[in-house]
């Protein structure tokens, strides 16, 4: 009698194991279909970005990109130079303070 619950015990045991490798497979099969899609959209998304990087690269600047474009090289194809602000070392008495007109020579604004 207890031969044959052992050997029922083992073929209950087969059959889970096989039914465990089973799903497993069947698990793997469907990875790879999701993986293959995967891929293909990567790949359908690199053709994308390198149309859009042609197509901004053959654009002409108009608007306001070209107005900065323009500003930022200057009549003469010099860069203008940034105004200069008072740095670390110089006194507190000549900073402007928040919200006072700034003096010409460090630069024509209001302080924020």
């Amino acid at each position: 009698m207890k031969a044959a619950l052992d050997a029922k015990t083992a073929d209950r045991t087969v059959g889970r194991l096989q039914h465990r490798a089973e799903r497993a497979e069947e698990y793997a099969a469907a990875a790879l279909v999701v993986a293959r899609g995967a891929v293909e959209e990567a790949h359908a998304a690199i053709l994308a970005a390198a149309a859009a990087r042609a197509d901004a690269d053959d654009a002409e600047p108009v608007g306001p990109t070209k107005r900065r474009r323009e500003r930022a090289v200057g009549k003469g194809g010099d860069r203008p130079q940034a105004p200069r602000r008072p740095g670390p070392g110089t006194p507190a008495q000549a900073r402007p303070l928040r919200g006072e007109p700034c003096s010409e020579e460090v630069h024509p604004h209001v302080c924020h």
